[in-house]
């Protein structure tokens, strides 16, 4: 569907996949030696399991064009102008939790989201789930790194850490956080704007420690 002050422009490209394998330009080359052969076509078709139309047309190719290729073809028109890639881009640059259908939806794109996600990936961007960290302040982060740093100085030596009992723990709640999802390029899964920071909330939950 074309977008009133959208131009689409067609761009013959050279087809893939089957239309040009070895096997089948030999086909279509045999083709030509049965014909040079006294064959009919009826017998040619038959002979090669093609229709009788496909055996004259490449016949027909041959003589007036030398060649066995397939043309190139103009192809489906691209649905998305580049203005709508940038506009995608920033979506999902500004908000990387947002979703290909959310996206899709709020830009009015006329595509379906796989295509939506498609775009995105050309830019090296794709579709993760984040991972999940408890929401902390400013000053628990520096509070956190001023422990890490005290801890990990000279004097702490490996009879010190042998002395550490070390410990974990889970916590089990009455309602599932939503599983969602975060845009971002590879390797920046630790940025701060691609984690999904959980927070304490009314529902009921149970914790587990354990130690080692």
């Amino acid at each position: 569907m074309n977008r009133p002050g959208r131009v689409h422009r067609q761009r013959a490209r050279r087809p893939t996949g089957r239309a040009d394998r070895p096997e089948v330009i030999t086909k279509r080359g045999a083709i030509i030696g049965m014909r040079d052969a006294g064959m009919s076509i009826k017998a040619i078709a038959r002979e090669t399991g093609l229709s009788i139309n496909t055996v004259r047309r490449w016949i027909r190719r041959w003589d007036e064009e030398g060649t066995f290729t397939t043309r190139p073809r103009s192809g489906r028109p691209r649905i998305l102008v580049p203005e709508d890639d940038q506009r995608i881009l920033n979506v999902v640059l500004q908000r990387p939790h947002t979703s290909a259908v959310d996206v899709t939806q709020e830009l009015d794109l006329p595509c379906h989201p796989e295509t939506t996600r498609r775009h995105v990936n050309k830019a090296v961007i794709y579709y993760y789930v984040p991972v999940r960290k408890e929401a902390v302040s400013v000053e628990h982060r520096t509070a956190r790194l001023v422990f890490t740093r005290r801890y990990t100085q000279e004097a702490y030596d490996a009879e010190f850490w042998n002395s550490v009992v070390w410990t974990d723990e889970k916590s089990f709640s009455t309602t599932a956080a939503k599983t969602r999802v975060c845009w971002r390029p590879p390797n920046t899964r630790y940025e701060k704007e691609n984690i999904q920071e959980r927070h304490t909330s009314g529902r009921s939950s149970v914790s587990f420690h354990g130690w080692m």
